[in-house]
């Protein structure tokens, strides 16, 4: 056709801006590659599934490989490729081709592969093969093979889920298989990883244009150990309430106080039981004592110590 049409001219496909076929030399000098398929690796790319078209590759590598013409002179492979399925009557139907070329190989036969590490996952691809000779005959296309490009499924396990505050950011680990795949992680929906002390909810995903794969599980961030050394742990009755002191190791840390089971500070002289337990987000401890009020001294005065005989007990 003239002006980009697509025509079908006994088995030949012809498409403006491929190469036209040139009816002296193409049957003999530039046959068309055929048995184009997705079916078989190439190299340590992977095979495409299924028995035939449309196949599914997983990744971004697409593996492609045809039969090489009956000729054995040095040949030319153009690969095209068209986003979108199509089957060589809907060809046919359209005005202009929708085929651009993606790569190309050279070489006497068998040199019969070729990879398209430019697909995108999530896309479905037609393919084609034309080649041509030294003589610059072009052959008409391949059969026309469909690909559909997606990730394979991989397993994550997640760990480091059980942690203690340290006052540093902390991040959940993952395990994958096949090994090795690049996770990313959310706590509570945020790509941060949390500091405090808390239960997360934690998501890690598979990051990799092969594979696909999550996980979710609880990332638990326990309070950290802190020491408290009770003080003021021997006073003498006022007739106030009397209060135990308390010190923490990491400082400044808040610490509430009973006293023999009540928060109420004793006033009474007396021995009680006192126990300081750390009021924090992150840390946590307790230190048990006791608390001893002395009796305050009191100053006694003698009076009536000048008295005259009555006969009675003075």
């Amino acid at each position: 056709s003239e002006g980009g049409g697509v025509d079908f001219e006994g088995s030949g496909l012809n498409f403006a801006g491929l190469g036209e076929q040139n009816e002296d030399l193409a049957t003999a000098t530039a046959d068309p590659p055929t048995n184009l398929t997705c079916s078989v690796p190439v190299g340590t790319v992977a095979a495409c599934t299924g028995s035939s078209a449309p196949y599914t590759v997983y990744g971004p590598n697409v593996p492609l490989s045809w039969r090489k013409p009956g000729f054995g002179q040095t040949r030319v492979y153009t690969i095209s490729r068209a986003l979108g399925s199509y089957t060589e009557a809907q060809l046919a139907a359209l005005p202009t081709s929708p085929f651009t070329v993606v790569g190309s190989t050279t070489g006497a036969p068998p040199i019969t592969n070729y990879i398209d590490s430019t697909a995108t996952t999530g896309n479905t691809y037609t393919y084609m093969v034309t080649d041509s000779n030294k003589q610059g005959a072009t052959s008409g296309p391949s059969n026309l093979v469909v690909v559909f490009a997606t990730k394979a499924l991989a397993t994550v396990t997640l760990g480091n889920l059980n942690q203690t505050y340290t006052g540093s950011p902390l991040s959940a680990t993952a395990t994958t298989v096949p090994a090795g795949l690049n996770v990313t992680f959310t706590y509570n929906g945020s790509a941060t990883p949390p500091t405090a002390a808390g239960s997360y909810s934690v998501v890690g995903t598979v990051n990799d244009p092969a594979y696909q794969g999550t996980a979710s599980g609880t990332m638990v961030i326990a309070k950290a150990t802190a020491t408290v050394t009770l003080g003021s742990l021997s006073q003498t009755y006022t007739g106030s309430p009397l209060s135990a002191t308390a010190t923490t190791t990491p400082s400044g840390l808040a610490v509430t106080f009973t006293y023999d089971g009540s928060a109420t500070p004793p006033t009474n002289a007396g021995t009680y039981t006192v126990v300081g337990t750390i009021n924090d987000s992150n840390y946590q401890g307790s230190s048990t004592g006791s608390l001893v009020i002395g009796k305050a001294t009191a100053t006694v005065t003698l009076g009536s110590l000048s008295q005259t005989y009555t006969g009675s007990p003075l």
